[in-house]
């Protein structure tokens, strides 16, 4: 649980509005009996709390254990047939993995986004039956669609499923954006072939760590060839850590340790710089 305030600075007005109800209560004393006293002080300092706190914005947060997903597919040329039903596959089985509780959706894209399916709780995925326009890759449109169809109340991801060819060069904005909402992005690389090809498919960190407290950030890296690279990490917008890395061909996992240091909400992210990569939209 968390708890912050909109307008913080109304606080102070606290500490001296209940010195004066105190003041007022003595001041009385000779004139009301010692009970009534104690208790309307009692009652006068709790609406002035109540007042002050809500004026001061209150919030509350609770953690969230359910998680909704929408996998946005990339149905586009560039992908191929073969990559096409490696994206479906890969979701397919995304879906029979998931837990009880869990909602996902499905957002198909080409030249334009559709929405395929609507977050729910079914586990079942035979086919993607949009269709979409081929000839481009607008990765930018897909992910705002996504953003806009998550429910409240939930931990929030989108997993990106493409080969990483941006034609429109929107995607890596609207990521940024989608992350600054709380909204987790991964990847998942479909139909490269043989491309040399470096992605980050996911960064891990824990959905709540309290001020002070060691934060572990892990970054999943795939890469299609053997080879250096280096990892960098930012958070909120600034390199925080960077390590000189080799990449084994296939899955690759990194660990960087931080610490929170200010209380509130914050973004992390991750990228990595290789020699032998095609498209660094992904990176």
């Amino acid at each position: 649980m968390g708890i912050a305030f909109s307008n913080p600075g109304l606080l102070l007005l606290l500490v001296p509005l209940l010195g004066l109800t105190l003041l007022l209560s003595l001041a009385a004393r000779h004139h009301i009996a010692r009970g009534r006293r104690r208790f309307g002080l009692m009652v006068r300092m709790v609406v002035l709390s109540t007042i002050v706190l809500a004026l001061a914005g209150l919030q509350v947060t609770l953690p969230v254990d359910r998680l909704t997903s929408v996998f946005v597919v990339d149905l586009s040329d560039s992908v191929g047939a073969d990559g096409r039903q490696e994206a479906v596959t890969f979701v397919r089985e995304a879906l029979e993995e998931m837990p009880d509780g869990d909602r996902a959706g499905i957002v198909a894209f080409g030249d334009e986004a559709l929405v395929e399916r609507l977050p729910s709780d079914v586990q079942a995925l035979e086919r993607i039956a949009s269709v979409v326009t081929g000839d481009a890759t607008d990765i930018g449109s897909a992910l705002r669609l996504a953003a806009a169809l998550f429910p409240d109340e939930t931990q929030k991801r989108i997993v990106l499923v493409s080969d990483g060819n941006d034609t429109t060069g929107g995607g890596e904005s609207e990521a940024a954006l989608a992350a600054a909402r709380g909204i987790q992005v991964e990847t998942r690389a479909v139909g490269l072939g043989d491309a040399d090809e470096v992605i980050v498919e996911r960064l891990d960190t824990p959905t709540t760590a309290r001020v002070g407290e060691e934060i572990e950030a892990e970054v999943t890296i795939r890469s299609t060839v053997r080879q250096p690279a280096t990892v960098r990490l930012f958070g909120d917008g600034v390199s925080i850590a960077a390590e000189q890395v080799t990449l084994e061909a296939g899955t690759n996992r990194f660990v960087f340790t931080t610490r929170a240091t200010e209380a509130g909400f914050h973004t992390f992210r991750a990228l990595v710089e290789a020699g032998r990569d095609t498209f660094g939209q992904n990176n």
